[in-house]
């Protein structure tokens, strides 16, 4: 699953149209197919805040898709996780030089 396919999901949940959701995007219609179709690759920081604004959903909706289903506190901790796997005691010993 793509960034797009939870565009689609959560604007047809909404129930609007391509064409609304592009007006509220402040883009066209064409453009919303684009990221539904997943032929836009890297979606701007302003269009992935508007889209959270619109579908009152967090930010990571869009980029950790796959943690859809998980709690909250569970997504967090995968995060940080993912995003930091490097070991205190490597950063300590840095510390001591």
């Amino acid at each position: 699953m793509h960034t797009g396919d939870i565009i689609k999901i959560l604007r047809e949940q909404a129930g609007m149209t391509q064409a609304e959701l592009g007006k509220q995007l402040g883009v066209g219609k064409s453009t919303v197919q684009k990221y539904e179709n997943g032929m836009v690759q890297n979606l701007k920081i302003k269009t992935l805040r508007r889209l959270c604004e619109i579908f009152v959903v967090p930010p990571w909706q869009f980029i950790y898709p796959e943690f859809s289903s998980m709690k909250e506190e569970q997504i967090v901790m995968k995060i940080r996780q993912t995003l930091l796997p490097v070991s205190y005691t490597h950063l300590r010993a840095h510390e001591t030089k």
